[in-house]
């Protein structure tokens, strides 16, 4: 593990399961299971490989990051990912403008991945 992890207990990850789970469904349907996904997103954290997480940007100094990943579908999902818990806490869809250090940072899937 990590030096850097904190580990999490149940409840907590069950908090951002939620918040992620809910966002997925919003703004991506019900096509994939957003707990598989999240798992999925989980392990890959923890394997330390990180090979299917694109970084496209950090959010903040306390170990918020953007990832980018493809659905088997081949839809693009940006996810943003605690790296100190090792958990996603959410989604976004290309176009969307979260904040990155404070400042709007609108999400584009770079061409290399088209």
């Amino acid at each position: 593990m990590n030096a850097h992890v904190v580990p999490i207990d149940g409840e907590m990850q069950s908090r951002f399961f939620q918040h992620f789970r809910n966002r997925f469904i919003e703004r991506f349907g019900r096509d994939v299971d957003p707990l598989i996904l999240f798992r999925a997103i989980c392990r890959e954290m923890r394997s330390g490989d990180g090979s299917k997480l694109r970084l496209i940007k950090r959010v903040n100094n306390q170990g918020r990051r953007i990832v980018l990943i493809r659905l088997p579908d081949g839809r693009f999902v940006f996810v943003l990912i605690d790296a100190k818990f090792e958990c996603p806490v959410t989604v976004f869809t290309e176009g969307m403008k979260p904040r990155c250090f404070g400042k709007p940072f609108e999400l584009v899937v770079p061409d290399e991945f088209r």
